[in-house]
């Protein structure tokens, strides 16, 4: 399973995820760039079963933030937030 995060800031991003440890909380720089001042990061996880997915990105100053869940190279799940006032979020499950 593969988590993407991206956000039209490239540092300071917080995002969450589970994998087969928990739940993961960190602040991180998104290191792909991505066509139209975008960045991403992708976060490989990996579970013994079936469980709960869930993933979310937010940052003060972004206008852009989008993230997705992918099961075997497979888009199951995404959210993106365009917002003109800052503080871009975004949460997929």
């Amino acid at each position: 399973m593969r988590y993407v995060f991206c956000s039209d800031v490239q540092a300071g991003n917080e995002i969450t995820c589970y994998d087969s440890l928990g739940k993961r909380d960190e602040v991180v720089t998104l290191t792909e760039a991505m066509e139209g001042d975008r960045w991403c990061r992708n976060v490989d996880a990996s579970f013994p079963k079936e469980s709960f997915v869930w993933s979310a990105i937010s940052h003060p100053d972004a206008q852009y933030a989008c993230t997705a869940i992918y099961v075997n190279g497979t888009l199951v799940t995404r959210d993106e937030d365009r917002s003109t006032y800052g503080y871009g979020s975004a949460q997929a499950m």
